[in-house]
């Protein structure tokens, strides 16, 4: 079960006029520890914010009956403590026209109805958690503004003992290879693509979590598991598009077991969100 308390102590505001919808996403985010107020117009919006109440974030749907969720998010931030509040823009269009529009009108990012209850947690924890340490942002960033992908991928290996350090994308049934590091051999810049379910990343995109094992061979987990006996190490975590839906992975793996550091799970947490932007365009 992905629901998890990630956003244990998060006040929510939860603003659509159709109140199933509403409740509908209320339960979603209580699930993973939120509380919430919700408001079914514009003006129930306001009446709940005039009482001084600060919600950590702000997830409005855009077509309320009395003011869109563009006017209404301009007149949320005229109140001082509501001016940086993050807000989630949520509609039933998905162009990119809508798009463009929620992140002129100044919402984080657009959520598409029907939405993906385990991504808007996502999304809301990552809204409202304290960003990465700077120093490893900035440090892949560098990486990929000088050497791209690849790049950015021999910087996460550097520190561990891990072979392979490599971007994945879930295509239906296959994992398709975007870029590899392998330590052996710098010049290689891409993998060989897999089905999907005969590999670890398999794990992370259907839990939702990340996943490490230092030896195949010795975890209880993966005594069925097709790849055991040729990736001996794994470690790996799921990258998401802007909305938080997943796509790919980011991972570290080796032919030989291999202990992580310890904080490479870490590093690869900062630099996912970081890399997921430049891949997923």
């Amino acid at each position: 079960m992905w629901v998890s308390p990630e956003l244990s102590g998060r006040a929510l505001l939860v603003a659509d006029d159709d109140e199933d919808n509403a409740e509908l996403l209320a339960f979603i985010v209580r699930g993973a520890g939120a509380e919430t107020r919700i408001a079914h117009s514009a003006a129930g919006v306001l009446n709940l914010v005039a009482t001084g109440w600060e919600p950590d974030a702000l997830l409005l749907d855009i077509g309320l009956p009395d003011m869109d969720g563009y006017a209404l998010l301009q007149e949320l931030r005229k109140k001082p403590l509501l001016s940086r509040v993050p807000a989630v823009a949520i509609s039933g269009h998905v162009g990119s026209g809508d798009k463009s529009r929620a992140a002129d009108a100044g919402f984080a990012v657009h959520v598409a109805k029907p939405y993906d209850g385990e991504a808007v947690v996502h999304l809301v924890a990552k809204l409202t958690s304290t960003p990465p340490d700077a120093r490893i942002a900035d440090d892949v960033r560098t990486a990929l503004a000088t050497g791209g992908v690849h790049a950015a991928l021999a910087l996460l290996n550097k520190g561990t003992s891990y072979r392979f350090t490599g971007v994945y994308c879930f295509e239906g049934n296959t994992l398709r290879s975007v870029s590899l590091f392998d330590r052996n051999n710098p010049s290689t810049r891409l993998g060989e693509d897999a089905p999907l379910r005969e590999t670890y990343c398999s794990i992370v995109a259907r839990e939702r979590v990340p996943f490490v094992t230092a030896d195949t061979m010795a975890d209880a987990r993966l005594v069925h598991h097709p790849a055991r006996l040729t990736v001996r190490s794994y470690c790996g975590v799921l990258l998401r598009n802007a909305d938080s839906t997943p796509f790919g992975s980011l991972c570290h793996f080796d032919v030989v077991p291999v202990v992580p550091p310890g904080d490479a799970l870490a590093l690869l947490e900062g630099a996912g969100p970081i890399i997921a932007a430049v891949v997923a365009g």
